[in-house]
């Protein structure tokens, strides 16, 4: 029952973190995979990812719909945007509009998806919501936030998992 509780946890903890970037997802699957047997942590990050997948879906398909409702996507997507003020914001702008013409692009978007899964740059929180507003394939965004976090949280549960047991 402990095991089962542990993957459950877990499940959990991915779609609380998904959606509240203050909870670390990385540090919780670093903890399971030293405090449990081998096969328990490899069932914990497959659960971690799917529980990702579903908060960052929800981001996603709120940020899909606010866009339509208040018309964001055509603000976004307009020429009559204000100067920016200061180098930090024109850069900021210029990042924006490339990671909205990035996650705009059928070809592009899932790469860049998969780069913030796995990686984290850009944030996956961001990129979440800016795809939702890009309206980026659903599937594959799901697909590319489950193959990029099962990576990223392999990669940390493993080599802890080998050292403790």
């Amino acid at each position: 029952m402990t095991d089962l509780l542990t993957v459950l946890s877990a499940l959990g903890f991915g779609v609380l973190s998904s959606i509240i970037p203050l909870f670390n997802s990385e540090l919780y699957v670093g903890v399971v995979a030293a405090a449990t047997q081998p096969h328990v942590a490899a069932m914990a990050v497959l659960a971690m990812a799917v529980g990702t997948v579903a908060g960052k879906l929800i981001l996603f398909v709120l940020a899909s719909r606010g866009s339509e409702r208040f018309g964001v996507g055509k603000a976004l997507n307009g020429d009559d945007k204000p100067m920016p003020t200061t180098r930090f914001k024109l850069w900021l702008r210029q990042t924006s509009d490339l990671l909205m013409a990035w996650l705009g692009d059928s070809r592009l978007g899932p790469l860049t998806i998969l780069l913030a899964a796995s990686i984290g740059i850009p944030p996956l929180f961001v990129v979440a919501v800016m795809a939702g507003v890009a309206r980026q394939n659903i599937v594959l965004f799901g697909i590319a936030v489950f193959v990029g976090r099962l990576a990223r949280f392999a990669v940390v549960a493993v080599p802890i998992a080998l050292a403790a047991h």
